[in-house]
């Protein structure tokens, strides 16, 4: 687990987090919202993330990978009109 420091003003917040690797599997939408499906290798899955309650909250930062592992920055998404 890392620890990521944040400033906000004179005070320094420390946040604990997880980073793994994932990928989307499935995605759909029903009443509460959009529900996004990711598979994590057996090897990759946090420890942290097994001990934490169904229905836990999390702030999520996604970025999307190339088959080389690099950042994607999207410009192969767009397409011109």
């Amino acid at each position: 687990m890392e620890v990521i420091s944040e400033y906000y003003g004179e005070e320094e917040k420390k946040v604990s987090n997880i980073n793994f690797e994932a990928v989307k599997t499935s995605m759909m939408q029903d009443k509460n919202g959009t529900n996004i499906r990711l598979t994590i290798h057996p090897n990759d899955v946090p420890p942290e993330l097994h001990k934490d309650w169904i229905g836990s909250r999390y702030m999520v930062v996604m970025v999307k990978l190339n088959e080389d592992g690099t950042p994607d920055n999207g410009e192969n998404n767009v397409k011109e009109v």
